[in-house]
């Protein structure tokens, strides 16, 4: 069970397992308006904790140019407060998130 509420104009692009920097088998969520990021807590009973939200308006913009790249399975993403760093467990998942994250911050499909 999750501890964030999506909100009602809000979408799921993306759900599915990363590494994310020193949290292996993390949790990431992409929706129309935020990433979140999640781990499991507990021993016995297991809980998803978020670990990070981040506003796609946080994700930082230059020359024109989306902040957040692919180098095979990795993905970087850089926001206004820091740089993030995850590993999807496909080159495709990775691929997927990034060109989500374009679209959103540029209005545009890529293709």
């Amino acid at each position: 069970m999750s501890n964030y509420q999506i909100e009602n104009e809000e979408v799921i692009l993306y759900e599915g397992r990363i590494n994310l920097e020193s949290k292996p088998d993390a949790k990431l969520t992409l929706t129309s308006k935020k990433i979140i990021f999640e781990k499991e807590k507990g021993i016995f009973k297991k809980k998803l904790k978020v670990i990070d939200i981040i506003p796609i308006e946080n994700i930082k913009v230059y020359k024109n140019n989306v902040q957040v790249k692919n180098d095979k399975e990795s993905v970087t993403i850089q926001t206004i407060e820091k740089n993030i760093t995850f590993t999807c467990t496909s080159n495709t998942d990775a691929k997927k998130i990034v060109d989500e994250i374009v679209n959103m911050k540029t209005g545009t499909n890529k293709l």
